[in-house]
């Protein structure tokens, strides 16, 4: 409000003596608030930078806000990577930089940085202004007053300390959010990968079929082969081909799970990824060490310790607040008969009717339901490491035991009935059959390392700090 405005209410020299008692002082210090507020700093790229940071410590992935409404500045890179076949890193790459819900996680950096920019600022100040005339004299009555709630100002550093628990868990659940970008991008590559390495043997199994019902309608019109044994081949045949369907809809269900996380438009559906799933080395996972290094680095419970901190101090704001709820201190100036009267005001409720027992219980429960939620977080954490680690090594001695011993015997085997066949010991359905189990077996094979890969990645998002519900 101008005080400037109410000049026609009383004359200069009342004015000079109104100027000079207080409210000089009072327009300097709104004027001091207001260039305050003018320059509070909301920007949350500082945040941003350190959830870098932290994401590349832990993960050794850069990640990317894409502030800008215009262009994006990777469109044109990430078109060229699609033109090749795509490997591991680059559809993780394309994930970090593309994907929308991790674009939607970091705005949540800008909304804290807000709150403790928010936390620092102090209300406007509550102006009062009462104009009253006289029916009977000539004299006019006007009451001016400038409050502030002084309650406001003392709790300023405990809502800062509330607002600073509160953007380090936001930056531990965006970094949380990320690493599980990370992990099921991985995830949905191995499946995919492994889904289209099982289907090119699903089309020699097809391929073999076929051969076996060819084979057997030969022998059938020769009079060598009965009837029910001819449908017994057909019948396997299209058993053959509706498996073959069946992972062709599950690898277009894949590569548009692949397609949602990397961000890409359905323009974008043309892209390729390597073929064939990488091999399995030793990696010397220990049962011990990956259960305390899960504890160790785990975000989630970061974050609850945070949301702790955060309750602690905002039940300080709001016991203090119960206490004295408001405590207004001003200046009120009031002109009577020409006369100004200036001096200090005060205004403040009394706690009668409500003492804080509520919000005490409240806070009570609030902590003992963080205290609960850590403990089961810090069990199921510690659970889930052990379940991954020694899943882990059962599938590494079972890929082994695939790729050493049972692969090289069906290949064995295979070559043993060509061999027979060519002596015309065994007929053509022996070979066929002997292939088939080794497809079976190689297929086998690629299920299992699909297993061990998704496994590993939610192990290294385990390890880096994430999981945990």
């Amino acid at each position: 409000m101008n005080l400037t405005n109410f000049s026609g209410f009383f004359n200069k020299e009342e004015m000079g003596h109104f100027w000079d008692k207080s409210w000089l002082a009072l327009v300097a210090g709104i004027s001091g608030c207001f260039w305050g507020c003018v320059c509070v700093d909301t920007d949350p790229t500082p945040l941003f930078h350190e959830v870098q940071g932290e994401v590349w410590e832990r993960g050794e992935a850069l990640v990317y806000w894409d502030r800008q409404t215009g262009d994006d500045p990777f469109a044109t890179c990430i078109a060229e990577l699609l033109q090749e076949k795509i490997c591991l890193e680059q559809a993780v790459w394309i994930a970090l930089v593309q994907n929308p819900r991790l674009q939607a996680l970091y705005e949540s950096l800008g909304l804290a940085k807000a709150q403790l920019a928010q936390a620092g600022l102090l209300p406007n100040p509550f102006v009062a202004f009462s104009y009253r005339f006289s029916t009977k004299h000539a004299p006019d009555l006007i009451d001016i007053g400038l409050f502030q709630n002084f309650l406001d100002v003392v709790l300023i550093p405990k809502k800062k300390r509330v607002a600073s628990f509160e953007i380090e868990a936001t930056k531990a659940e965006v970094v949380r959010g990320v690493l599980k970008v990370i992990a099921e991008t991985k995830k949905a590559f191995f499946s995919l990968q492994a889904t289209e390495e099982i289907l090119s043997l699903q089309y020699e199994k097809v391929l073999a079929a076929e051969c076996m019902v060819e084979a057997a309608a030969k022998l059938y019109r020769a009079g060598n082969l009965r009837e029910l044994e001819v449908s017994e081949f057909q019948l396997f045949l299209d058993q053959e081909k509706l498996v073959l369907l069946d992972l062709e809809i599950q690898k277009e269900e894949e590569r548009e799970r692949l397609q949602v996380l990397m961000g890409l438009c359905g323009h974008e559906d043309l892209w390729e990824i390597d073929a064939y799933l990488r091999p399995i080395s030793d990696g010397g996972e220990d049962l011990g060490r990956a259960e305390c290094t899960a504890l160790e680095k785990n975000l989630k419970l970061d974050q609850i310790r945070n949301e702790v901190g955060a309750l602690a101090a905002r039940y300080g704001i709001e016991r203090t607040a119960i206490i004295f709820p408001q405590v207004e201190l001003g200046v009120s100036g009031e002109r009577e008969e020409g006369v100004w009267f200036v001096g200090p005001a005060l205004a403040l409720s009394i706690p009668i009717f409500d003492f804080g027992q509520a919000i005490g219980a409240a806070a009570r429960a609030d902590l003992q339901r963080l205290w609960n939620l850590y403990s089961a977080t810090s069990l199921e954490v510690a659970s889930t490491a052990r379940k991954l680690t020694r899943h882990l090594q059962l599938l590494r001695a079972q890929v082994a035991s695939i790729e050493e011993r049972a692969i090289p015997h069906a290949k064995e085997v295979t070559a043993q009935t060509l061999l027979q066949h060519n002596a015309m010991q065994l007929g053509v359905f022996h070979l066929l059959e002997a292939k088939r189990r080794e497809l079976e077996e190689r297929s086998h094979l690629v299920e299992k390392k699909r297993m061990y890969w998704m496994s590993h990645a939610d192990f290294e998002e385990l390890m880096r700090g994430g999981g945990g519900g």
